[in-house]
Formats: structure tokens, sequence, C-alpha cells
């Protein structure tokens, strides 16, 4: 795939993501926050080493993480998790990478499009597109 296609792929699809809000199952029984409230919302610091805190929380869950390779597209964006109830929402930065890393038995699995929710300096979910 030619880089101009696999950058448009990339957004596309950080921005579909976006849209729903977050990286937990959208629909019905969720809270959507309105634009009022996204716009007043709190989102932490922006998260400057968003890639040391991505390869850190990777690091407990790949296989052989020492292997893993790590391609940044874009910086952080502002989103949040979803939740039951407007209460429970947290605003939050999302940070999209691809990430190939070798699987157990020793073989590259080829990039995934992985996307990470980010909050006062700690990673606090993730979601993997194979």
């Amino acid at each position: 795939m030619n880089i101009i296609c696999r950058n448009a792929t990339f957004f596309f699809i950080a921005m579909l993501l976006s849209s729903c809000a977050s990286l937990s199952p959208v629909g019905s029984g969720f809270y959507k926050p309105t634009e009022e409230e996204k716009a007043s919302a709190d989102y932490g610091p922006f998260p400057e080493n968003y890639q040391e805190l991505v390869k850190q929380y990777m690091q407990t869950q790949l296989k052989d993480p020492e292997s893993a390779r790590y391609r940044f597209e874009m910086k952080p964006y502002k989103g949040n998790t979803s939740a039951k109830s407007k209460e429970k929402v947290v605003y939050c930065w999302k940070v999209a990478t691809y990430i190939n890393a070798k699987n157990s038995y020793g073989g590259y699995t080829g990039e995934k499009l992985d996307f990470f929710e980010v909050r006062n300096g700690r990673v606090i979910g993730y979601l993997s597109i194979p």
C-alpha cells in the first residue's frame, strides 16, 4: 500500500474511532457527551511523552516487547471514554500508532493499528485493530 493511501486509511480510522468517542463499544446505553461538554472538558495535560507511555504500557502486553516496532503517524487528539452515565465519562487524549512485534513463534505478526487513551501520564484504555 502506498504511503498516501496508508496515511489516508490511518487518518480515516482514527477519525472514525474518535467520532465514536471511546475505545469501548458504543451504542444504546452509553452516554454521548454534547459538543458543549467536550469543549469545556478537562482532558488533562497534553502527553508530551506519549510515545514513551505507549511503549511502557506495551511492555506488559506483548509476548516479545523488545522486538516491537512502533510507527506514530499523528499527534494525540482529544477524546473520551465511554460510560453508562455522564458522571463516569473520562476525558483524555487518544494516541494511535501502528505496532509490529514478534509472536510466540518468533515471527513478526504484521502491523496492527492500536489506539490508546492517555490521561495524567498513564494509559487508561487500549484497543488493537488487526
